[in-house]
């Protein structure tokens, strides 16, 4: 069994004035942890590598307004988890963080719910994440759709907007509304149409998709995901070309340590028309299976891989 540990961090932060040179400083940090997974998450998503530093820049500062500079908790604080590798992990901590008085921010996949328990019954104070699984196609990459929720006593004090920032057709770097709550903004020239319609149409796909799927369906979703997933697991291992490197829990996404060159296993996955894992640190292999695959697509995969 290979010593595998989930890349877990946490950031704390105390909410007065004289912190901002700090939060700067923790968010310049942060960002720097952030950097080569982002960077290897932009590669493996075939975009260039300068999003994956535009991502991990956003995201450092994210965490930063949100947490700080604390990495201990001591007085008022909150608690940023940001957690990969698909590992369905132990929140029992988050007494210590209520005890304390702090909030706790959880970034959530919205697939995953109906099975698994709610941000509210672990005890969060702020949930976000992506809703690109909630029926929005893949198209290449984008657009998709976020969400963020809290308690009601911090709705007031959610930001209006979010800034986003990315490049265009010829590569020029520009701006757009990631979140927003007015359009007074848009009435320039006392301009009649809705420039903010993109926003409506991912949010119709969500709401078109969670009711012609409803309660039942949602469930039904989760539960194949889960079992495909380990599906695959199961099969990867019976190839005795990788070996379980942890037996944490998980739902759709799961780590591997390859026995065998993954670069040359990737290419010949591609030549097949199948997406490969993402390589990781140490030949390990972060690989997924949703709903959307088969149970004959898995066993492809299999076959592509003994063939090595």
């Amino acid at each position: 069994m290979h010593d595998f540990k989930p890349k877990l961090f946490s950031v704390m932060k105390h909410y007065s004035k004289d912190q901002l040179i700090k939060d700067i400083i923790s968010g310049i940090i942060v960002a720097i942890i952030a950097l080569p997974l982002s960077i290897a998450l932009a590669i493996a998503s075939g975009v260039s590598p300068e999003k994956g530093l535009y991502t991990a820049i956003i995201a450092g500062f994210c965490i930063s307004f949100f947490g700080g500079s604390r990495v201990q908790i001591g007085g008022p604080t909150a608690a940023f988890v940001v957690i990969i590798y698909g590992i369905i992990e132990d929140y029992s901590f988050v007494n210590s963080v209520k005890e304390n008085k702090s909030l706790f921010i959880l970034n959530s996949d919205l697939s995953i719910l109906p099975i698994l328990k709610s941000p509210k019954e672990l005890g969060a104070d702020i949930v976000c994440g992506d809703g690109q699984t909630l029926g929005i196609p893949l198209s290449f990459g984008g657009p998709y759709v976020g969400y963020m929720a809290c308690v009601e006593k911090y709705l007031r004090k959610l930001p209006g907007r979010i800034v986003g920032m990315t490049n265009d057709l010829e590569g020029k770097r520009g701006y757009v509304l990631t979140l927003q709550a007015r359009e007074q903004h848009i009435r320039r020239e006392k301009a009649n149409s809705n420039i903010c319609s993109n926003q409506s149409l991912m949010a119709l796909h969500t709401v078109l998709y969670t009711s012609l799927m409803g309660k039942a369906g949602l469930k039904e979703v989760a539960k194949r995901a889960y079992n495909h997933a380990h599906y695959l697991k199961e099969k990867m291992l019976e190839t005795k070309k990788f070996t379980n490197i942890t037996d944490k829990p998980f739902f759709k996404e799961f780590v591997l340590h390859g026995e065998i060159d993954l670069v040359k296993l990737n290419q010949k996955l591609a030549e097949n028309g199948v997406l490969g894992g993402i390589i990781l640190d140490g030949n390990n292999y972060l690989l997924c299976a949703t709903e959307m695959r088969t149970k004959e697509e898995i066993d492809q995969f299999k076959q592509i891989v003994e063939e090595l």
